[in-house]
């Protein structure tokens, strides 16, 4: 292991200087930034559960470990953590909590209990664990991987529209986001997947649900369903999802075709048209603009963030 072969960041993901860790919240930093002690303790943590959520952690903490520039590991390595060990986890999750889902359970109800979101959360990270693959390698993510996440959103939001998940709940506002940002098919907006380490930070005003990556440097998003009174940290970007699907409605006269589903939350509304327009069924023209202007936000979301960072 001595004599491993290192990532070449410089290939793709030119990370910036910053502080040393000691100074920032680690959960701030990508995964690639990670000091090799932040890896390997969080793996020793959760090595040893074999609960649907001890699963899910030993997959994340082991995901992180590969992805760390710091670690002592060579590219068959990365690639065996990430390409095997990482989706064995996650097969594991999903063949107990099966069990318990409604989808598969017809007796059965859902509710946002952990039992029925640790097989959303094994599918969630499963469809974005080939971008994790290609950033262990440094290797450019594309048009294609985009689409790739886009078709594999569709199933999962579609699930949840099946299982009645409610509009407040947040795990449906999160992925409607994710599905509008890899609609765009464009790398530089695409949203990517915090882990718990991000999303539940020691530094609460540091948590975060998405980031974008932007020339090697990350932008946190934190999404939200209406106008919150929490305070975050000036490096989160904090996005009323709901607020913005609205804007997007006005701008796009959507209620012009809308009847019974008007009264829906626009999450909802987004929700059922994105999953539409992926089946390529037949859209109205406000629509189809609807969902291009809520894209477009978040495109614009990404640009802000950038132009922020460069003022500073």
């Amino acid at each position: 292991m001595n004599n491993a072969e290192r990532v070449d960041s410089s290939a793709f993901w030119n990370f910036r200087k910053k502080p040393p860790i000691s100074h920032r919240d680690s959960a701030l930093l990508l995964a690639e930034e990670l000091s090799s002690d932040v890896a390997e303790d969080g793996l020793r943590h959760y090595s040893e559960t074999k609960t649907p959520e001890g699963l899910l952690q030993s997959s994340w903490r082991m995901l992180e470990y590969a992805l760390s520039h710091s670690t002592p590991l060579d590219k068959d390595m990365r690639k065996m953590y990430i390409s095997y060990y990482v989706p064995q986890l996650l097969a594991d999750v999903l063949a107990v909590s099966s069990e318990n889902n409604p989808l598969h359970r017809p007796d059965l109800r859902y509710t946002s209990s952990p039992q029925h979101n640790h097989y959303h959360q094994a599918l969630l990270l499963g469809a974005h664990v080939p971008l994790f693959n290609k950033r262990a390698h440094a290797e450019a993510i594309t048009h294609e991987d985009c689409r790739n996440l886009y078709d594999s959103m569709a199933i999962i939001i579609n699930e949840d529209l099946k299982l009645g998940v409610s509009a407040q709940d947040t795990r449906l506002s999160e992925n409607v986001t994710t599905m509008l940002s890899s609609r765009t098919g464009q790398p530089d907006y695409l949203l990517h997947l915090a882990s718990p380490r991000e999303e539940s930070s020691h530094t609460a005003i540091h948590n975060h649900d998405r980031y974008f990556v932007y020339e090697g440097t990350k932008i946190p998003v934190q999404i939200k369903i209406g106008v919150t009174a929490l305070r975050y940290g000036d490096e989160i970007q904090v996005l009323d999802i709901e607020g913005m699907l609205k804007f997007a409605a006005e701008k796009s006269n959507l209620e012009a075709h809308e009847n019974e589903m008007t009264v829906a939350p626009y999450v909802h509304r987004a929700a059922r048209l994105l999953v539409e327009e992926h089946d390529n069924e037949l859209l109205y023209p406000e629509e189809r603009a609807f969902l291009n202007v809520a894209s477009q936000a978040i495109v614009a979301i990404r640009k802000k963030a950038q132009y922020m960072d460069a003022a500073a």
